[in-house]
């Protein structure tokens, strides 16, 4: 602790004003001390608080914290702020019996703050435009893929782009000119290295809600062997602390193995001990230039889902279930198929050129014809039970 937090501890424990000495003090503790004497007895608690209201959420988390680490079952009138020895060991009955708040969100199921999170998926198939994207919605407070997202200052740390690369991508999703809340970090000592400590001084000056990390083979040295638990936990656990003593998301992008198999935590490269070092986790599935990706959700306390989503040309777009982008796939080979049948096909051909099944197909096609006005019907006159062939006419 230092002397602000100190005398301003004794001053919520009640200590008279001619007790304790104000000279020397600098900002924010001369001002929250002036705050706290302009009250008196148990409304002092009461000005510390809307002092506090006032400070920005990752700064204001820090003070109290830091002076008082809070024990449940403390007494007296400032019981839920004394400094005391906090306790290791409760009962179930007492844990239940806790007035715990809730769980906090940056991005609503997704990504938990604080916490220590990661956007993973294979090389080239948008995971850094996902990243910006994130830091946008939370910069401006717009939801992300249909969440919503708590707004603030956001700090990215781009190892892996150049100013031209960044500005070029920054100008195809549309990112407003004026937008001053996301910071851009070109430059960071491996985190192994250093790097933790300066990437903490700079969370301390921009107080940032949301981290990101792109990408974590960029921001360790060579010294760090991926596949190596104790290695990697070394890098992700201090990670993980960061987020907490600053309160904010960390995000780290990171990467899947060459043969991912969909199960996200498994398919993370690496050592297995990153992925338990995570309280969320993004994995982004897609084939190569295929419009659409599954994103997966995991994590200890999200919100373990499948979403659908779309390449717009800017950006990501959330388009539903996983199901949806099943049902995309499955008409894309129909249509695929169709294109290559300059005569056209019956159900029966076309699905077995897509490799679809033939009821799948049949809606598909109806669809086509009837709704999007892509293909039309004929019946070639002959004899025998008439045939319905679909041609492709985009």
């Amino acid at each position: 602790m230092t002397e602000g937090h100190l005398l301003i501890a004794r001053l919520l424990d009640g200590a008279p004003a001619d007790s304790v000495d104000l000279a020397g003090l600098t900002h924010p503790w001369n001002a929250l001390a002036e705050a706290i004497l302009s009250a008196n007895g148990t409304g002092r608690l009461t000005a510390f608080r809307t002092f506090l209201a006032e400070l920005p959420g990752p700064q204001a988390a820090k003070i109290t914290t830091t002076i008082f680490p809070i024990d449940p079952f403390a007494q007296g009138p400032f019981a839920e702020m004394v400094e005391t020895p906090s306790r290791k060991r409760f009962t179930a009955s007492e844990i239940m019996a806790m007035d715990i708040p809730p769980l906090r969100w940056t991005v609503e199921g997704m990504l938990v703050r604080p916490g220590l999170c990661s956007i993973a998926g294979q090389p080239k198939i948008g995971k850094s435009f996902m990243a910006l994207q994130l830091a946008h919605s939370v910069s401006t407070g717009r939801p992300f893929l249909g969440r919503e997202v708590v707004s603030g200052p956001v700090l990215y740390v781009a190892l892996e782009d150049g100013l031209s690369r960044l500005q070029s991508r920054l100008q195809m999703a549309g990112w407003e000119p004026n937008n001053n809340h996301v910071h851009f970090l070109f430059e960071l000592p491996p985190l192994d290295k250093g790097g933790l400590g300066y990437l903490s001084e700079q969370i301390e000056e921009l107080n940032p809600v949301l981290v990101i990390v792109d990408s974590l083979a960029a921001a360790k040295s060579g010294g760090v062997d991926e596949n190596e638990a104790s290695d990697i936990a070394e890098l992700a656990y201090p990670l993980s602390n960061l987020s907490r003593d600053a309160d904010l998301t960390m995000t780290v992008v990171h990467h899947h193995k060459k043969s991912a198999t969909g199960d996200p935590g498994r398919d993370l490269r690496g050592s297995s001990a990153f992925f338990a070092a995570l309280d969320g986790l993004l994995s982004l599935y897609r084939e190569r230039n295929a419009p659409e990706a599954k994103l997966s959700i995991d994590g200890r306390d999200c919100d373990v889902d499948d979403l659908s989503l779309e390449w717009t040309g800017s950006g990501w777009a959330y388009i539903g279930g996983v199901e949806v982008m099943e049902e995309r796939k499955k008409e894309r080979k129909v249509i695929e198929a169709l294109q290559k049948m300059p005569d056209g096909g019956t159900t029966a051909e076309v699905a077995y050129a897509a490799g679809v099944r033939k009821e799948d197909t049949t809606n598909i096609l109806k669809d086509l014809e009837q709704r999007q006005k892509k293909a039309e019907i004929s019946k070639p006159e002959g004899t025998g039970r008439p045939r319905i062939v679909y041609k492709w006419i985009g």
